[in-house]
């Protein structure tokens, strides 16, 4: 997948691309660079480079171990990002942290 924005943040399509174990290729966007990690999630590269983008698309096809690796990682990422009970999990601590602050601060 490629992802190739100016100005543009995250985009649900890449956690599904991700979660396919497909590797990507973003760019150089923070809110991107968050997510990819150039040469281990996937690959990165500048938005204002058509050559970048076409030498990152070529790398992709020509070496299947590199294409295989990205995914997998970023698969790997994605299942450790994106995980909805951890996620509930934390925003449960972090309510019942709220709360319980509360309740102290009304018995002062």
């Amino acid at each position: 997948m490629c992802f190739s924005f100016i100005n543009r943040g995250f985009t649900l399509s890449l956690a599904e691309a991700m979660f396919k174990g497909l590797p990507c290729i973003v760019s150089k966007i923070e809110a991107l660079e968050e997510i990819i990690e150039h040469e281990k999630t996937g690959l990165v590269v500048n938005p204002d480079s058509l050559e970048e983008l076409v030498k990152a698309m070529i790398e992709i096809y020509e070496f299947p171990e590199l294409r295989h690796r990205l995914g997998s990682n970023a698969k790997a990422k994605a299942e450790r990002t994106f995980n909805i009970k951890r996620n509930i999990k934390e925003w449960e601590n972090f309510y019942e942290e709220i709360i319980s602050k509360n309740k102290s601060q009304q018995k002062i």
